[in-house]
């Protein structure tokens, strides 16, 4: 109730022929649970339980550097929001379905690489709300959302304004406009000629299928300067 609890360099693996659930629950103090460097394996290894395998309840939770495998079903499930996977690694199994299950919303996948799921490599499944998965700088192979629920795969960018001398340009206006939906990203430039780090969306995956939103045009100004534009295929 309250505090922190880190497993670093952790081995989390077989809990005998049911469930593991690794979870800690607020109850109105602040709670954080972070898991790094571990190894989590065969967790939860019921299939007649129908049973995920890392089951996290409560937020506030920080993977990092962590790899999944063999577990029943699902490798990791999230049934609470703002969990951020980082630089983990998900091997899926012989009976692993998915190798992330998303149940809540507003979690992110950061620099992670997804491989091996029966069916899907991540599920984004649709609750008593709409849900939404960010999956940035990451690879998998196959994703399902359901009707009224969201994955979002995007890319960090960068940028830098030049003038044709080559000398940085300060409070210069980036515009990343996507050519499918017109969607926009305004950012000035800081006093070095560059931006802060983007999100920008590669595609969708929602109920309907899959949806792409790059290429993007990029686009460069300043009053008193020529307009630069380009066009960049996000992937």
């Amino acid at each position: 109730i309250g505090g922190s609890l880190i497993a670093n360099f952790s081995n989390i693996t077989k809990f005998g022929t049911s469930s593991y659930r690794f979870y800690t629950s607020n109850y109105g103090e602040s709670s954080e649970l972070s898991i790094n460097n571990s190894y989590i394996s065969s967790a939860g290894q019921s299939s007649a339980d129908n049973i995920r395998g890392l089951v996290l309840n409560t937020n506030n939770v920080t993977i990092y550097n962590t790899t999944f495998k063999d577990a029943v079903d699902s490798n990791l499930e999230l049934n609470e929001v703002n969990i951020t996977i980082k630089n983990s690694y998900f091997l899926g199994g012989a009976a692993t379905e998915q190798n992330i299950y998303v149940r809540k919303n507003n979690s992110i996948l950061l620099y992670s690489n997804l491989s091996g799921a029966v069916v899907s490599d991540i599920w984004v499944q649709n609750l008593s709300t709409n849900v939404t998965f960010y999956v940035r700088s990451s690879n998998y192979t196959t994703a399902t959302a359901d009707t009224g629920s969201m994955l979002l795969k995007q890319w960090f960018i960068d940028a830098v304004v030049n003038d044709t001398s080559n000398v940085r340009v300060a409070n210069a206006t980036v515009k990343f406009t996507t050519v499918r939906s017109g969607e926009e990203i305004n950012v000035l430039t800081n006093a070095t000629g560059d931006i802060t780090t983007q999100n920008v969306t590669q595609f969708i995956v929602n109920g309907s299928g899959k949806f792409y939103e790059t290429n993007y045009t990029i686009n460069a100004s300043k009053r008193g300067y020529g307009e630069e534009i380009r066009n960049t295929n996000i992937t």
